[in-house]
């Protein structure tokens, strides 16, 4: 297994205080992609004060939807909501510092706008105070203060904490190892869809981690999250298909997988790939290339289930 830890991007679309009607319409346009009208109702409720909207308004034009992407002005935004107390607002002007979206980059302000957001419960918030502890950012190292945020992100449901916190589970970063519950957070972060954690999943299962050792279960895993595009999920469904482990062996099947995780920079199936090549027919090859060359995220793969 693999620990891995990103720079979150979360940013809060829902909102936290009381909308006026503007404000959920605008919401639900937001959600349906109708960005223009979502963009109508949201200055219409920001016109009134709206917290929620100001976080709305914010959202747009740090993506330029339904408006010309402009992150200064989305951080203007999100500072409106903030200076008011907004969880969302600072949540959100917390990752802008945390990137250098639209203010100085400045670790320490976002790590002051998380703080602030996260004593009002914003799993968001939450799970990046985590992430600067774990990664010593704004604020010294501390693992095991990393682990505290987290846990409190990951009860509230949020996917990308519950994987943190199996992977300090694993590898007992911050908190005594224990393979059940690396494990049973692992699959509640893989019940909602996160490719990382179906990866991970997968691999406790092949070797017996945490639970019952089950080839099958895992390839069940690792393909979820190849389909997706997760490198580490291609590489670990393409090693079942090389040695027939919980599926029947492939090498055409294996080949495209290892390509299409090289595809996407993972160097160590380049290398497998290179040497799974000359195992194909010249026919088998043609097929992988022409796979390869139609496969996107959500497609189907090839090889039997």
């Amino acid at each position: 297994m693999k620990y891995q830890v990103t720079l979150a991007l979360i940013l809060t679309v829902t909102c936290g205080t009381p909308a006026t009607a503007d404000t959920a319409a605008g919401l639900a346009a937001y959600q349906r992609g109708d960005y223009a009208k979502a963009l109508k109702e949201y200055s219409a409720a920001a016109a009134e004060g709206d917290l929620a909207a100001y976080s709305g308004l914010g959202m747009l034009y740090e993506h330029g939807f339904g408006v010309a992407k402009d992150e200064s002005q989305a951080a203007v935004w999100f500072r409106k909501a903030a200076d008011r107390g907004s969880a969302d607002g600072e949540s959100n002007l917390g990752t802008m510092y945390l990137m250098g979206h639209g203010v100085p980059q400045d670790d320490q302000m976002a790590f002051a706008w998380f703080s602030k957001a996260a004593a009002q419960g914003d799993s968001g918030a939450e799970f990046n105070l985590g992430m600067l502890y774990h990664l010593g950012r704004g604020v010294p190292r501390d693992e095991s203060q990393a682990f505290v945020w987290y846990q409190k992100a990951a009860v509230q449901g949020l996917p990308p904490a519950q994987y943190s916190v199996g992977q300090d589970y694993a590898f007992g970063t911050g908190v005594q190892a224990d393979d059940a519950m690396a494990f049973g957070w692992y699959e509640k972060a893989a019940d909602q869809g996160l490719p990382s954690a179906e990866a991970d999943l997968g691999v406790m299962y092949v070797t017996g981690r945490g639970g019952m050792q089950n080839d099958a279960e895992a390839v069940s895993w690792f393909r979820k999250s190849a389909i997706q595009g997760y490198p580490l999920g291609l590489l670990d469904l393409a090693q079942a298909y090389l040695v027939g482990r919980g599926v029947s062996q492939d090498y055409g099947a294996a080949f495209v997988m290892l390509s299409l995780a090289a595809n996407a920079g993972l160097n160590q199936a380049a290398l497998l790939r290179d040497r799974v090549a000359p195992m194909l027919t010249t026919g088998q090859m043609a097929e992988a290339k022409t796979t390869i060359a139609a496969w996107h995220p959500g497609a189907a793969l090839p090889g039997a289930m």
